[in-house]
């Protein structure tokens, strides 16, 4: 974004949401995406459903999903009012990851209304189309 994206979709030091900005947009490979990538690694081990680190790992992704909720209350988007590179760092973990690693979005309904604004713009789905033609879209 610093080299081609002319001032797009970032928010400067001196924008009041710059601080949400930073933490969500690091949220998504330094919380988010962790954590569902570690409970795709147990899910393929076949653990019992009451195994102390499954429960563990399923209990920091469940908390991970509520602080997005959370947020996705009080904005419309992470940073605010403003789609920006926050956004499009959490969206994969939320929709294509999810092929890889299910997560029912049932008890997030803030997250879900999220991803129906997104889902919406021509932008993400022009992406989406080039990226991967044809894919179902996990939106909900």
């Amino acid at each position: 974004m610093q080299k081609y994206g002319n001032g797009r979709l970032v928010l400067g030091p001196n924008d009041p949401a710059f601080a949400q900005f930073l933490y969500w947009l690091h949220f998504a490979n330094g919380t988010l995406q962790p954590g569902m990538g570690r409970m795709m690694i147990l899910s393929r081990l076949d653990l019992a459903r009451d195994n102390p680190t499954l429960l563990a790992m399923k209990g920091r992704l469940d908390r991970a999903y509520d602080l997005l909720d959370a947020r996705l209350r009080e904005s419309e988007y992470l940073a605010g009012n403003a789609f920006t590179t926050a956004d499009i760092m959490t969206v994969f973990s939320l929709t294509t990851m999810r092929y890889f690693q299910p997560y029912d979005l049932a008890r997030c309904q803030n997250v879900v209304k999220y991803l129906s604004r997104i889902g919406a713009r021509p932008a993400y789905r022009r992406a989406m189309e080039k990226g991967d033609p044809g894919m179902a879209l996990l939106l909900s």
